[in-house]
């Protein structure tokens, strides 16, 4: 039904001879992207728009195997439907298709080139319309292993959108499946989750589900035995209504070991219900609650049904859900039973304070399993820095310790550091960021990781929002200096008033480190001057292995001017800020003349 000009267009895009679409300098780069000489990290990828992809179709035709493509992403951008039919059919290497938030239609042509595709291990398919012939496709296709259905064009409610969960339902490959649609197909979900046994994850987040949808789905599977490991239902509107259904959802998958249920706008009668049901439950693992306003009878609730009772679950997630001092006491006591939880998140609640962070100490200090504590934003001040300090000198099992937020000034970050310096702590990651600890703060944990550098494996250190000055930095280079802290790779120390002498500092030290991988310098006042120091210590250490340095966009641009002769020659050099290289050559944007004269 195609017109004259439309029919000409398709054969001129999978005619493989025709030069008239193959710009010479476009093919060299395009060339070059896929075999990986040209792309960050050596990955090789490419995001495309509809000319480019008509382009890219007729470079593989021509060229096949020796442009092996494993990665396409075409994200906001307008699709020809043919074109992507063609290249999916024409490349044997493609092994990750992403097309979401297109401006186009994926039709017949592309659900039957899927179907005989056999490479495809991740498809992602957004505006697709025809729903018998993806039906087929899925049915027939044995290569996909993760598969995210978008929105399809036209209507939500149609009803031929149901044969492609149809064909998912045959298939017998995919073990990772999201959906962002179905709230009006209940019943084909629920039938595909009674009869499709390699599903492992299953989510429907952000898809407008609530208990209507719950309700159906619940009367199709409840009685049955899911295969499901995974179940993500986050950013929807399930509601204390929607609960009951979802604990019978919950029983019917026996084998579930994660539930994501983060913003749902659940209160305390429906954690009620499910609490139950996830206490009763012999393999859950994993619990994300966070962003339900459940309160503290509702943390009461779980504490005392799930939490206290269960013998599974390793992490516990209850951030941004209005828990008070009142909550923080009852968990405490639900934790002084529980002997699985491995994570604990209690992040954005204000209300715990002080007192509930003291608890909270005491609760885990004697916990056999517990190896991250992530407390951001709950009022904890010096007080509760010193009570969890006192948690890790008696439990040195904590591994990550997250206080952002807190206010504990520089007598709860000595607190902590007088910990790290005098035990056998095993702690790895410590975010700190906005606790106006200042200088004194910043010396005392330098001062504690460099005398227990023989003994301690801190990997991440995050100081940013401290007004921590030039003299902090000193401090925290002679961390760097050496390899002195052989395990430290990540450092954060944005927003601080550090400038171009603590940049200068931080160089000397990098121009003898091996092991820093990631340093963020993002609004420390660092000018042009300490930007080249920067660049120049990476240009003169051989042995240099940071792999993500920031310190805003125009340095960013500055740096990578500088260091990208070093990252042109030496292949190993993986650094994802080539982006920004390639951004200032092929835009061809110019330096200002003080920029040139520091290059």
């Amino acid at each position: 039904q195609k017109t004259e000009s439309e029919k000409k267009r398709n054969v001129i895009i999978m005619n493989n001879s025709n030069e008239q679409l193959l710009d010479p300098a476009f093919e060299a780069m395009l060339r070059g992207i896929i075999r990986g000489d040209c792309v960050h990290n050596g990955s090789r990828e490419i995001a495309v728009d509809e000319l480019k992809l008509k382009r890219l179709v007729a470079v593989l035709c021509r060229h096949g195997d020796a442009m092996p493509l494993v990665t396409l992403d075409l994200d906001g951008q307008r699709v020809d439907g043919a074109a992507l039919a063609v290249l999916i059919g024409c490349d044997r290497h493609l092994e990750e298709l992403r097309v979401r938030r297109c401006r186009g239609v994926l039709g017949a042509a592309c659900a039957v080139a899927v179907g005989r595709n056999e490479t495809i291990r991740v498809l992602e398919v957004a505006g697709w319309m025809g729903g018998r012939y993806w039906e087929a496709a899925f049915a027939r296709n044995r290569a996909i292993k993760q598969l995210t259905l978008g929105k399809p064009a036209g209507h939500q409610g149609d009803p031929t959108h149901a044969h492609a969960l149809a064909g998912i339902r045959d298939n017998a490959s995919i073990e990772d499946l999201t959906l962002r649609f179905g709230v009006d197909h209940a019943l084909a979900i629920g039938d595909l989750l009674k009869y499709n046994g390699t599903i492992q994850r299953f989510s429907m987040h952000n898809a407008n589900i609530n208990n209507e949808f719950l309700r159906e789905l619940a009367t199709v599977v409840a009685s049955q035995r899911l295969a499901l490991r995974t179940l993500r239902l986050s950013l929807n509107n399930i509601g204390d209504d929607g609960c009951v259904p979802l604990a019978r959802i919950v029983r019917a998958c026996v084998r579930l070991e994660q539930l994501l249920l983060a913003h749902n706008d659940i209160h305390h009668d429906g954690i009620v219900v499910l609490a139950r049901a996830i206490g009763e439950h012999a393999n859950l693992r994993v619990v994300d609650l966070s962003g339900n306003e459940i309160g503290d009878e509702g943390v009461r609730a779980l504490g005392y049904d799930a939490v206290a009772c269960s013998k599974t679950i390793e992490r516990l997630d209850i951030a941004n859900c209005h828990v008070t001092v009142d909550g923080a006491l009852a968990l405490a006591d639900a934790l002084r039973r529980n002997r699985s939880l491995r994570v604990l998140r209690i992040d954005h609640n204000s209300g715990v304070g002080e007192r509930g962070v003291v608890a909270l100490a005491d609760a885990l200090a004697v916990h056999p399993q517990i190896k991250q504590v992530h407390l951001n934003d709950v009022g904890g001040g010096v007080v509760g820095a010193r009570a969890l300090a006192d948690m890790m000198r008696d439990n040195n099992n904590i591994e990550v310790l997250q206080l952002d937020f807190n206010r504990i000034g520089a007598q709860g970050a000595a607190a902590i550091a007088d910990v790290i310096a005098s035990t056998d702590s095993q702690l790895r990651e410590l975010h700190l960021n906005q606790n106006g600890i200042g200088d004194d703060g910043a010396v005392a944990l330098a001062k504690a990781i460099h005398k227990g550098r023989g003994k301690h494996r801190m990997r991440r250190l995050d100081l940013a929002n401290n007004g921590i000055t030039a003299i902090g930095a000193r401090a925290l280079t002679g961390l760097l200096a050496d390899d002195e802290a052989k395990h430290l790779e990540h450092i954060q120390l944005g927003n601080n008033a550090i400038g171009d002498q603590g940049a200068q500092l931080i160089a000397n030290a990098l121009a003898s480190n091996s092991t820093l991988r990631r340093l963020y310098l993002r609004k420390t006042g660092i000018g042009r001057r300490g930007a080249v120091a920067l660049a120049q210590c990476i240009v003169g250490n051989p042995k240099c292995g940071l792999r993500k340095l920031s310190c805003g966009h125009r340095l960013d641009t500055l740096i990578d001017t500088v260091a990208a002769p070093k990252s042109a020659k030496q292949s190993h050099w993986h650094c994802p800020w080539l982006n920004h290289v390639r951004h200032v050559v092929h835009q061809q944007t110019p330096l200002h003349d003080d920029e040139q004269s520091s290059c």
